[in-house]
C-alpha cells in the first residue's frame, strides 16, 4: 500500500513522494527494512532523486546526527556505486539517512564554479524538504566528493566522509577518459581547489586499486592538512566491489563512533 503525496518546489518544479511498507519492490531494491520516502524533482536544469530511510524499529537505538549520501550520476556512475546500500545499512543501525542523486547537466556556458554551486544549492533543496532537521555528516563518493565539498563551503554540516574523492581537482583530467566522461566534464578539472576550513570532523576513505590511497595521502589537500585517509581493504581480498562496500561500513561506523553519533 502506498501513499503519494504531491507538492510544489521551487517554482514550476514538483515533487512527488511515496511512502512504502517494508517488502515492497521500492523498499527491497533498496534493501531497507525500515521506512522509506523517495521523491523525484523536475526542473528544466536539474532533476533530482532523493531516497530517505528511517530508523529501523529493530535498531539498538536510535542516532541523532542525519547522514546525507551524495551522488551524481550525470556527471558519473560510480558516485552512487553501493551508496544505496550503505544508506540502508545505517538506517538498520538507527540513522535517518538520506540518499540524494544530484542530477546535474554542466552547461558549456558556465563555469565549473556556476555549476558546482548549482550542484550544491540542489541539495540544499533535498535536505529542507527531507525530514532532516540537524545538520547532516555527508557522505560522498568519487565525483559527488565535489558537490559535498561545495556544500560544506556554503552551509552548516557535523561531518564529511568522502570516499574515493579525486586526489586534487585538476586529476579530475585523469580519471575521465576512465569513466568515459563526456568532454564537457573536462571543465571540472578547471575547478579551484577547495580552500573551506576543516574545522568539523573529516575523513577520507580511499581504495587500494590504482594507486589511490596512494594519491589520496600524497596529493589531496585535506590529507596535507592532517585529515585521515583509511585504507579500503582489496577487492581481491574481500570478493569484489560488493565485499568492500561492506568494508566501507564497517570503517565508517568506526568513524562515527569516534565522534560519538
Amino acid at each position: 500500500m502506498q501513499r503519494a503525496i504531491l507538492s510544489a518546489v521551487s517554482g514550476s518544479a514538483r515533487s512527488f513522494a511515496t511512502r512504502t511498507r517494508p517488502g515492497s519492490k521500492l523498499n527491497a531494491a533498496c534493501r531497507g527494512r525500515g521506512r522509506e520516502w523517495r521523491t523525484n524533482r523536475f526542473s528544466s536544469s536539474v532533476a533530482s532523486t532523493s531516497v530517505e530511510y528511517t530508523p529501523s524499529p529493530n535498531a539498538p537505538r536510535e542516532a541523532p546526527t542525519p547522514l546525507v549520501f551524495v551522488s551524481c550520476n550525470a556527471l558519473e556512475g560510480n558516485s552512487s556505486r553501493g551508496l544505496a546500500t550503505i544508506a540502508s545499512a545505517f538506517a538498520e543501525k538507527g540513522f535517518s539517512s538520506l540518499h540524494a542523486d544530484i542530477r546535474c547537466e554542466v552547461n558549456e556556458d558556465e563555469s565549473s564554479e556556476a555549476c558546482m554551486d548549482r550542484c550544491a544549492s540542489e541539495l540544499k533543496k533535498c535536505v529542507s524538504t527531507s525530514n532532516i532537521t540537524f545538520p547532516p555528516i555527508l557522505v560522498a563518493r568519487s565525483l559527488g566528493c565535489l558537490i559535498a565539498q561545495t556544500y560544506v563551503s556554503s552551509y552548516p554540516v557535523k561531518g564529511l566522509a568522502l570516499i574515493s574523492p579525486p586526489p586534487t581537482n585538476k586529476s579530475i583530467n585523469d580519471l575521465c577518459p576512465k569513466h568515459e566522461l563526456s568532454e564537457k566534464f573536462w571543465k571540472l578539472s578547471k575547478l579551484p581547489e577547495f580552500t573551506f576550513e576543516p574545522d568539523f570532523p573529516i575523513e577520507i576513505f580511499g581504495l587500494p586499486e590504482n594507486f589511490e590511497f596512494d594519491r589520496l595521502v600524497s596529493k589531496n589537500r585535506l590529507a596535507l592538512e592532517g585529515v585521515e585517509v583509511i585504507r579500503i581493504a582489496d577487492k581481491v581480498l574481500v570478493g569484489g566491489p560488493d565485499g568492500q562496500d561492506m568494508d566501507i561500513i564497517v570503517k565508517l561506523e568506526e568513524w562515527l563512533d569516534t565522534l560519538g553519533v
